[in-house]
């Protein structure tokens, strides 16, 4: 069988059940003795929306273990050294962010904590083990707890070149960009973030298909289309600057005037007008493309066990309340979904009868279609091409079925 662009955005949201707490509230549990113990436990980020809904759950998720929680945010988009000071949990970026702080020590290995059964993930989905070992050496910085649609942040004179609305499509963000970019000035018009999760449904909304492994086709003539169109946005409207690299660059130059747009997971606008208090920010969502909308939210951040964390037991057992809330109530996503093979070349939505009857399919699960997407392999063959000028989009095919190999 074929799988539709929407049905596979329906099919990745359940994987992935977005956001752990969004819209819920945590059942309360009988609070055990101790309710006020001290010390608190400390989760630590950037100013999230996700963080808000956690600071509205504490008294539930103290009922649930006993131990005293406290939200510290900070006024950036990523952690810097001196915030680790007294942090337990702290929130994290998905990509270089969260890869970087693994690597330092900053945070201790998820995968490590269940293995050793200090922390119990069953009730979860597989997200967390597709992950793990989507990369070399099976190490998971965080749970995956918030997944962001994409959405365009902006002043008011978007609306201004515009005529008076937001853009209604595609179409209307490019002009946008292109009539808000100032050469002359060092103004971009639009900034991109450079990941899987902001990328992704752009081209996603271009056509496309879902490849083996659950990889997107860049085969596709409408998602080579739609690289040949971002990556000249990126080039024409940067105003001379680099593509920037990772969130904390990019916000920063949307914070800064150096960029009048901003194309970035939602959850972000407490953080921008904290950075840019004067800037009347709003955001809109991602604008239709010519497949129409697609509502793609991918994992955009990850909560992970700070290494230097004074109390590392209350911290896991914290995580593991919030794990354990994740889950409560949620409908079981599809176990598997048939889809159409790379091999039989660009199979759309609108095959031919005679290309659908001969292409072949493979059997996977939404938990390892996220984690081919977010494997750093995966992040090379997707976003890459929009932001390196070196990489032909013609190319970006035989590099999707190297690394689906």
């Amino acid at each position: 069988m074929h799988i539709s662009r929407r049905d596979f955005s329906r099919l990745v949201a359940g994987g992935i059940t977005v956001a752990s707490l969004g819209g819920q509230v945590v059942t309360r549990h009988a609070a055990a003795a101790g309710t006020a113990a001290e010390p608190q436990v400390v989760i630590t980020g950037p100013r999230h929306d996700w963080l808000d809904t956690v600071e509205a759950s504490v008294d539930q998720i103290t009922g649930r273990t006993g131990l005293s929680v406290a939200v510290r945010r900070i006024d950036g988009p990523a952690v810097q050294d001196a915030d680790w000071a007294g942090t337990d949990l702290v929130l994290l970026h998905v990509g270089a962010e969260a890869e970087g702080a693994l690597t330092a020590g900053r945070v201790q290995d998820v995968a490590s904590l269940v293995s050793t059964g200090r922390l119990d993930l069953r009730g979860r989905t597989g997200l967390e083990q597709a992950l793990a070992t989507a990369d070399a050496g099976g190490a998971l910085p965080g749970i995956p707890f918030v997944s962001d649609e994409t959405v365009v942040y902006h002043r008011d004179d978007l609306f201004s070149a515009l005529g008076g609305h937001g853009p209604e499509s595609l179409d209307d963000l490019i002009a946008a960009a292109y009539q808000l970019t100032d050469d002359g000035a060092g103004v971009a018009g639009v900034v991109l973030v450079d990941d899987a999760a902001t990328v992704v449904p752009m081209v996603y909304a271009f056509g496309g298909f879902v490849a083996e492994d659950g990889m997107i086709g860049l085969a596709g003539i409408e998602s080579s289309r739609a690289y040949g169109f971002l990556r000249q946005l990126v080039a024409d409207c940067s105003a001379g600057q680099e593509p920037a690299r990772g969130l904390a660059e990019a916000v920063e130059r949307f914070t800064s005037g150096q960029a009048r747009m901003l194309v970035a997971g939602a959850g972000l606008l407490p953080l921008l007008r904290t950075l840019d208090p004067g800037g009347a920010i709003g955001s809109s969502p991602l604008p239709a493309g010519p497949a129409g909308t697609i509502g793609l939210a991918l994992p955009t951040w990850v909560l992970g066990v700070a290494s230097s964390s004074t109390v590392p037991e209350r911290a896991v057992k914290v995580l593991q309340a919030l794990a354990d809330v994740r889950y409560e109530g949620a409908s079981a996503p599809e176990e598997s979904v048939e889809v159409t093979s790379l091999a039989s070349g660009n199979p759309v939505v609108d095959t031919p009868d005679d290309l659908r009857d001969e292409a072949p399919a493979t059997t996977v699960h939404a938990d390892q279609m996220v984690a081919r997407i977010l494997s750093r392999e995966g992040q090379e063959a997707l976003v890459a091409p929009v932001f390196d000028s070196t990489i032909e989009s013609g190319s970006a095919a035989a590099e999707l079925a190297r690394v689906v190999g």
